[in-house]
C-alpha cells in the first residue's frame, strides 16, 4: 500500500515513516480489500497535509489484535465532523483560514467497511496540528465465514 501512493508523497515531498513493534505478527484477511483499505487511508492522509511534511505509519500487536495506526500533519478534522466522517459522501467543512484539499467523500466510508468486513474497528483523533486514525484488527479472523463480495 506505501508503495501505491508513494509517487502522491513524494509530488507533495511527503515523508512516509513506518514505526513497527517488536512481536512479530501476520494479518490474516482478504488481501486486496486489506490493500485497498490501506491506500485509501494513505492517500487521504497524503491528501490533507500540507507540503514537506510526515506521516507515520505504526504496527504492533496485543494479545489477538493488530493495531495499525496512520497519523498524519494536516488541517484536522473539526470535532463536530468527527461522528459523521465515515458516511458516505460526508465532506468535513475546512477550518478557517487553512487549506486543504477536496474528495469526494467516499475514501473514509471504504476503509470503515473494509474494517467492518474483518470484524475489526476503526478509530480517529484529530486536532489542528493532524490525524491519526487507528485500525485494529483480530490476527486470528477466519476470512473462510465472511462475505468479501460488496462494498457498502
Amino acid at each position: 500500500a506505501v508503495r501505491a501512493v508513494r509517487v502522491l508523497a513524494k509530488e507533495k515531498e511527503i515523508q512516509i515513516c513506518y514505526e513497527k513493534g517488536t512481536e512479530e505478527w501476520q494479518l490474516m484477511g482478504d488481501y486486496g480489500r486489506l490493500r485497498q483499505m490501506f491506500i485509501a487511508a494513505l492517500d487521504n492522509a497524503i491528501k490533507y497535509s500540507p507540503e514537506k511534511s510526515r506521516i507515520v505509519i505504526n504496527t504492533n500487536k496485543y494479545i489477538d489484535a493488530a493495531v495499525i495506526s496512520i497519523k498524519d500533519q494536516g488541517c484536522g478534522i473539526p470535532a463536530a465532523d468527527l461522528q459523521n466522517i465515515f458516511t458516505r459522501f460526508f465532506r468535513s467543512k475546512q477550518r478557517a483560514g487553512q487549506k486543504c484539499e477536496k474528495g469526494s467523500g467516499l475514501g473514509l466510508a471504504i476503509v470503515k467497511n473494509i474494517v467492518d468486513m474483518h470484524g475489526g474497528s476503526i478509530s480517529v483523533a484529530s486536532d489542528m496540528n493532524g490525524t491519526v486514525f487507528t485500525v485494529k484488527l483480530r490476527v486470528n479472523f477466519d476470512i473462510s465465514k465472511e462475505n468479501f463480495g460488496t462494498i457498502g
